[in-house]
């Protein structure tokens, strides 16, 4: 139940994810991988996600790529 809520709740900020990516890279072919990034690394640290505010969460692990910065499991608790 609480893995469909927060696909819906994903769901939901697809548009916002794509419109933070497109603000962060011009070329909407770069702006799609970033979003595409964002959500794999959503997936694989899908623990962590469950229990953060997952609107908040997204939006700073797209910054840290788009950063380039090196996103360790743990930095996700801080999100």
């Amino acid at each position: 139940m609480l893995i469909m809520v927060r696909e819906m709740k994903v769901n939901k900020m697809l548009p916002d994810l794509r419109f933070w990516a497109r603000s962060m890279r011009v070329d909407p072919a770069s702006a799609a991988v970033l979003v595409e990034q964002t959500l794999e690394l959503a997936i694989e640290n899908f623990d962590v996600f469950i229990r953060s505010h997952e609107r908040l969460w997204l939006f700073k692990v797209m910054q840290d790529i788009q950063c380039g910065r090196q996103i360790a499991r743990t930095a996700f608790a801080t999100a």
